[in-house]
């Protein structure tokens, strides 16, 4: 088993060891060699054909397809891994949804590496101070020795290639951290300004109001004043209203006294005209 999936998103599980030959299945259900129960990766999400020491290929079997290296395989398409591949099972985030401020999702991510042999203990049930036996050079040894080299080649290349993914990714992470800060800041100075604003007009409408209560204040008070000014008057009308019906009570009376006046005067002057005719009268009989 010289290849393994060493899973990104759980550095608490362990890695995978692929068979040498035939098929490895990645999916959500149980009975996959790979078991990754997360709601975004399908069923049987992807299978790896495992071909001896060559680099096994990846098919896709998913419904949202797989990722090699953020390159999107279709359904039913066959790639050839190499060392350090990243392959992911969920799709990275979009620049829309970067650019809306939605913080970085975990994805579902294992990268294939080579797992060297143990090595065969050749040296039989020799004691321990007996020198190893010495074996002549051949060709099988030189052909190992330059393909441990390859391994070895091959084995820096992933790690390097992996690293730089690491970082690659620490950096965008960073990156995307730094405008989602960037843009929480400005939120935040956007609602400070909206506080402040919020703040003047609310003490301009104090100021406002303390203004209105003082002139209606005023206005109160010179209410008052009119309402005891208006006080006086009415007392003052009614004392006049009084004094007016007592002087028209008198009218009344001296226009009755005048009447009668008028007919004691009216009989007088009867009397007075009786009293001529007969005085008259008296002198033409007395002559």
């Amino acid at each position: 088993m010289p290849w393994q999936l060493v899973p990104l998103h759980a550095a608490e599980e362990e890695s995978v060891l692929l068979p040498e030959a035939g098929d490895a299945t990645v999916g959500r259900r149980p009975h996959n060699t790979v078991v990754c129960p997360n709601i975004a990766v399908s069923g049987t999400h992807c299978i790896l054909h495992c071909d001896g020491m060559d680099p096994p290929e990846v098919e896709d079997c998913s419904t949202n397809g797989s990722f090699v290296n953020d390159a999107k395989l279709l359904k039913g398409q066959r790639r050839r891994l190499a060392a350090g591949d990243v392959i992911s099972l969920t799709k990275p985030m979009e620049t829309s949804e970067v650019a809306e401020g939605r913080g970085p999702e975990q994805r579902i991510q294992y990268r294939l590496e080579f797992k060297e042999p143990p090595a065969e203990d050749d040296g039989g049930d020799l004691p321990p101070t007996m020198p190893e036996p010495r074996r002549p050079p051949s060709k099988a040894s030189d052909h190992c020795f330059a393909q441990d080299l390859l391994v070895q080649e091959q084995q820096s290349k992933a790690k390097l290639t992996s690293d730089l993914l690491v970082s690659q990714r620490k950096l965008e992470e960073e990156r995307q951290a730094v405008e989602s800060m960037t843009r929480e800041l400005r939120k935040v100075r956007q609602q400070v300004e909206e506080e402040r604003s919020k703040r003047q007009e609310a003490e301009e409408g104090r100021d406002r109001l303390t203004g209105e209560v003082e002139a209606l204040r005023s206005e109160n008070r010179q209410l008052q004043e009119l309402s005891a000014d208006h006080e006086e008057l009415r007392k003052k009308h009614e004392a006049a209203a009084q004094d007016l019906r007592g002087r028209a009570q008198r009218c009344e009376e001296l226009e009755l006294l005048q009447v009668q006046l008028r007919r004691d005067l009216a009989s007088a002057s009867e009397a007075q005209q009786k009293a001529s005719q007969q005085h008259a009268e008296l002198q033409i009989r007395a002559r």
